[in-house]
């Protein structure tokens, strides 16, 4: 790696890379200014002149992560028992939260459907308080990959177009308006509509013959379900992304393409966007115990921020996101990285010229493997 910077001059100095290394805990951040650790700065004592580039060189996150949240706006989903009588406008209307953090998709499904239930018995319980409502099933189909929503009596809706509201902790993104991950239907497989729910005798999957997912209740005569459209994306993200700035300048060099876009071929209104110098580094999410040791030199991490001319670097703000926007929830788990800050020293002691008009070869040590 070697650094040049250009002069007007002939003269071609010769400069060395000094490498400094910065190792940042999250615990070093100021809890009661930073709360919570997905965005922070720290001070670099002490302060480190003459930098001409820096890189994110390790790296150690948790590796466990909520996909589901109230600050990501995903843990609550509405229904609707409606009457079966002609002309009939009467109809109850349920929402249901569900509890953060990870799930399996049978998991998911034994969770929706406990809430469900639950929700209906306590809004038509009355003076029994033995009353027990346990006719909504939710199923997880582990071929055909769908969640099946399901009534042994009644006709519902699912409610998946109604707007649900949360109390945010921290500032997020307002997912709703968008088209991905704009809610919990959403990473369950479904659009953002009314589902109406059909009738049949019985429902069973094959491959779990002779069992019979959902049959009628003594009283009833037909069942009622709804499948999922989609596939369910319930394992949340696989990458987030580290913003990096000095307090006056960003440390950024990534591209991002904006999310979400619906208007590209157009020529008035074209939404097509990218965000220049957007993030410092690219971090892999991956589920193995405990925590993940990221070597910038090993594959998993490729940055590098080279600057115009020799920087003064005495404060680093850091802030970690996804690619939609979304803060990190690291559920106060610590974590740990470290920066390494490249400074141009003269071979001789005199200081380095930071007229831009200077031409300096950087030689680097074979030892730092940059």
């Amino acid at each position: 790696m070697s650094n040049t910077y250009c002069d007007t001059s002939n003269d071609i100095n010769d400069y060395k890379i000094n490498r400094k290394l910065v190792t940042i805990h999250s615990e070093d951040r100021d809890i009661c200014i930073y709360p919570n650790s997905n965005s922070f700065s720290v001070y670099v004592c002490p302060s480190i002149e003459n930098v001409g580039s820096m890189r994110l060189i390790d790296c150690t996150f948790p590796t466990s992560y909520n996909t589901f949240s109230n600050d990501y706006q995903n843990t609550k989903l509405s229904f609707i028992l409606r009457s079966l009588q002609l002309n009939s406008n009467d109809y109850e209307l349920f929402t249901i939260e569900i509890q953060e953090g990870c799930y399996s998709p049978q998991e998911l499904a034994t969770e929706l459907q406990v809430r469900m239930n639950e929700e209906v018995t306590l809004k038509r319980k009355t003076e029994d308080n033995n009353y027990l409502y346990n006719n909504l099933k939710v199923h997880y189909d582990s071929v055909g990959k769908r969640f099946y929503f399901g009534n042994t009596c009644e006709y519902f809706e699912l409610a998946f177009d109604c707007r649900e509201y949360y109390d945010l902790k921290c500032q997020q993104p307002e997912m709703c308006c968008n088209s991905v991950n704009w809610g919990l239907p959403a990473y369950i497989g479904f659009e953002k509509s009314n589902y109406k729910s059909t009738s049949c005798d019985e429902l069973l999957f094959a491959y779990d013959s002779p069992t019979i997912w959902l049959s009628p209740n003594d009283n009833c005569n037909k069942v009622y379900y709804v499948k999922a459209d989609f596939t369910p994306n319930i394992h949340g993200e696989s990458v987030f992304y580290m913003e990096v700035d000095t307090g006056n300048q960003t440390c950024n060099s990534i591209t991002e393409l904006t999310p979400y876009v619906t208007n590209t071929n157009n020529l008035c209104n074209n939404d097509y966007n990218c965000k220049v110098n957007s993030a410092f580094a690219k971090i892999p999410i991956q589920n193995q115990y405990l925590g993940n040791l990221f070597d910038s030199r090993n594959g998993f991490l490729s940055n590098v921020k080279v600057f115009n001319g020799p920087q003064k670097i005495s404060k680093l703000c850091f802030k970690f996101r996804y690619h939609d926007g979304r803060l990190v929830d690291f559920q106060n788990l610590p974590f740990n990285f470290t920066i390494e800050l490249n400074e141009v020293k003269k071979y001789a002691d005199s200081k380095i010229n930071k007229n831009n008009g200077s031409i300096y070869n950087a030689r680097v040590p074979s030892a730092y493997r940059l």
